[in-house]
């Protein structure tokens, strides 16, 4: 009963399984890019101008939308399985005239994931499809720290192999905080750190949260109806210096940790809807990273060297519970490179002219990204058919500034 990201189908997988009939629910389990995949999954508070973010978390967009025009993003289709599309676009409004130190951004976004994967009904083997089309609503405010709010209107079409079909208005929430911790520091003192000729260190903090499936299901349809809760924090440290007055990010470490939990309360035969956090606790789970059945861990990292290739890692734990007898555990990893990096190292070290139009434009207006993710086991027995494990996923993206 879970959950966002391709991993974390595989448990989606094995529920289907053991108590649902197709007929029965309407699932859709968030996609997360190949970026945020490669760590886990743990998209909630990563901050990233990947279009297919959005899906994540809404508020992705209302950050995205401080800074950037348009991006889009594709993931390369896993045939029969998955595949999706986004794009964003962002308006940042600096009320300069009225000398107010903030500034706006309003964006907007569609996307539209579609899953297909086998499950068992007993013994008979059965294909659901999730099509969705959805239309994501942004705001953004800066000022010293960033806050972005996120609403998501989502439509899903959810079919089965004997011809069942159904329609359902899932809709998500989310919001985002990141805080510069450096710049408030400075701000507060008047003392700038710089440990070299025009390189200054940074620290971010990030956190986010974010609701989803809001509609009303019928919740005596089925007990497994996808409604979930994820919270999660990000650290982000390094060095950044400028290249031609823009900046460039020498060396940068991100560590990241997301909780998910169910908005399903099933007991007995009673089924409902739980609020605000579901069942897992925010010190225990989140902050101290203990296992509970209650809730799914997300974990990772990643390591950004100048601007240009990101390595990246993480894993998905769950504790045993009483569909998951033995727990859970899957690790993943991945890679990323980006345009942006390559045309700021050769000007670094001169090989690309300075003066160059096309240079310039590279330089500031438009960035080009490609991730790749994979995923390990070890799994237990049940989860050796489940569709995803294993397969590789990249990411195309393109960004305009």
């Amino acid at each position: 009963m879970r959950y966002r990201r391709t991993i974390v189908l595989f448990i989606a997988t094995v529920t289907f399984a053991t108590t649902v009939q197709s007929q029965a629910q309407v699932s859709l389990y968030p996609f997360v890019s190949a970026e945020t995949n490669a760590m886990g999954g743990a998209g909630v508070s990563f901050v990233s101008d990947n279009a297919l973010a959005t899906i994540a978390n809404p508020a992705e967009l209302g950050l995205f939308s401080l800074h950037g025009v348009l991006s889009a993003s594709y993931l390369g289709k896993i045939p029969g399985q998955l595949s999706a599309f986004a794009v964003n676009a962002g308006l940042g409004l600096s009320p300069l005239r009225l000398s107010v130190p903030f500034k706006l951004g309003l964006g907007i976004g569609y996307s539209n994931p579609r899953y297909s994967y086998p499950y068992r009904f007993g013994f008979v083997p059965r294909t659901q499809t999730d099509a969705v089309n959805a239309l994501t609503l942004g705001l953004g405010l800066q000022y010293v720290v960033r806050l972005a709010l996120g609403y998501t209107l989502k439509w899903v079409t959810t079919e089965g192999t004997r011809g069942y079909y159904r329609s359902t208005y899932a809709p998500d929430l989310g919001a985002m905080l990141q805080i510069p911790v450096m710049n408030v520091l400075s701000k507060l003192s008047g003392f700038r750190v710089s440990p070299a000729k025009s390189t200054v260190p940074f620290f971010d903090i990030t956190l986010g949260y974010s609701k989803r499936n809001l509609a009303n299901y019928d919740p005596y349809s089925s007990a497994e109806v996808p409604r979930e809760a994820d919270l999660g924090w990000n650290f982000e440290l390094g060095l950044r210096a400028r290249i031609r007055h823009v900046a460039w990010r020498l060396l940068s470490f991100t560590w990241v940790r997301q909780a998910e939990a169910s908005l399903v309360s099933n007991q007995d035969t009673t089924v409902s809807y739980m609020n605000g956090l579901g069942g897992f606790q925010v010190y225990d789970n989140l902050l101290a990273g203990k296992l509970a059945s209650s809730a799914v861990l997300l974990k990772g990292w990643q390591l950004g060297l100048a601007s240009l290739v990101y390595l990246r890692g993480g894993s998905v734990s769950q504790a045993q519970s009483r569909f998951n007898i033995l727990g859970t555990h899957i690790s993943t990893f991945g890679w990323g490179v980006r345009l942006d990096g390559l045309i700021k190292t050769l000007l670094f070290l001169h090989f690309l002219h300075a003066r160059s139009y096309i240079v310039d434009v590279l330089l500031n207006d438009i960035d080009l990204r490609l991730d790749y993710s994979r995923t390990n086991g070890p799994l237990p027995y049940s989860y050796a058919q489940t569709v995803f494990l294993g397969r590789p996923m990249a990411t195309l993206s393109l960004v305009i500034r």
